[in-house]
């Protein structure tokens, strides 16, 4: 949370509408925008992409929108939202490429000019084919291997190629696909992957959809088998007449035995309702029997003091 850069509603609209719309623009409250709000931006193409979606929220949220559009009319009415902006940008800008452009408009503190010059300079043609060159590296560079999380790996897929989509210059379909089910190095979606090339599957997000059944049909398994490991446990131990258990499984040369309290005689185990129906004689029998109440240890007493006199010391003469 930085400081407060702008929280008074001192300006009018930032857009004249060409339209017969009522709202314009004009009557959107001002909400405070941080001088941190835009983050930083250090000019490399690759992350113009999630860099302008992040400006464009936080303007639409405070309602500064209007001066990223390209048909904006700077007036009078909204120099002071158009100046903001400016130096919104300038302070997020902080790259060798990305400064120069803003402060291009510094002097007259443009703020809807400097984001048309990085729109201009970033989406076009050498940027924007560096920027999917990146971004098709870290999609190509995508692998599901066992014990990844199957949801993250999607979501990072479905980021990178909606960035190529914005870029305008989207991969084909048939493309992602086969991308798609060769990053999966997890065994266990190899019946999935079959699965989908067996029925020709067209689409990533039919793909998906098959992933993300499997993921959770390993999941349900997962906690099945961990609850009959729990339940079964009991299964595998042998309960003595004397309190105590043995490991049963086969292959245990030395199994080790730990004590338990006896199932029956008179130190077994009594419900709540049948504990309290006893007699405290009863309970006091019953507590010694399990070994958990027993006698005090005799306190250690003093030696009792030495019968022999006391020999002064000699004195000297």
């Amino acid at each position: 949370m930085g400081n407060v850069f702008s929280g008074y509603a001192d300006d009018e609209g930032s857009l004249d509408s060409t339209d017969d719309s009522s709202d314009d623009g004009r009557n959107a409250k001002a909400v405070a925008l941080t001088t941190d709000a835009f983050g930083t931006f250090d000019g490399t193409p690759g992350r113009w992409i999630p860099f302008k979606e992040r400006v464009l929220g936080k303007a639409g949220a405070a309602g500064y929108d209007a001066i990223f559009q390209e048909r904006c009319q700077l007036k009078r009415a909204n120099r002071n939202a158009n100046k903001r902006i400016f130096y919104l940008l300038k302070l997020a800008t902080t790259g060798g490429g990305a400064s120069a452009l803003v402060n291009r408009h510094e002097q007259a503190q443009n703020g809807h000019g400097a984001w048309q010059a990085l729109l201009t300079y970033y989406e076009g043609p050498i940027a924007a084919n560096e920027a999917a060159k990146l971004t098709r590296a870290h999609l190509f560079n995508l692998r599901l291997r066992p014990k990844d999380d199957a949801t993250l790996y999607m979501n990072n897929f479905n980021m990178y190629t909606d960035q190529l989509i914005k870029l305008k210059r989207p991969e084909a379909e048939g493309t992602l696909v086969d991308m798609f089910l060769d990053s999966i190095l997890d065994d266990k979606y190899d019946v999935t992957k079959n699965l989908c090339r067996q029925l020709k599957y067209k689409t990533v997000a039919e793909c998906m959809e098959a992933v993300r059944f499997a993921n959770n049909a390993a999941i349900r398994d997962s906690v099945i088998e961990s609850g009959d490991t729990v339940q079964h446990l009991r299964t595998k131990l042998r309960r003595l007449q004397d309190g105590s258990k043995t490991d049963t499984t086969p292959g245990g040369d030395n199994p080790t035995s730990t004590k338990l309290a006896p199932t029956s005689g008179p130190g077994r185990y009594y419900k709540y309702s049948e504990w309290q129906a006893l007699t405290p004689e009863q309970r006091k029998e019953i507590l010694l029997a399990r070994g958990a109440k027993r006698t005090p240890r005799r306190a250690k007493t003093k030696p009792p003091p030495s019968e022999e006199p006391e020999v002064e010391p000699a004195s000297t003469p």
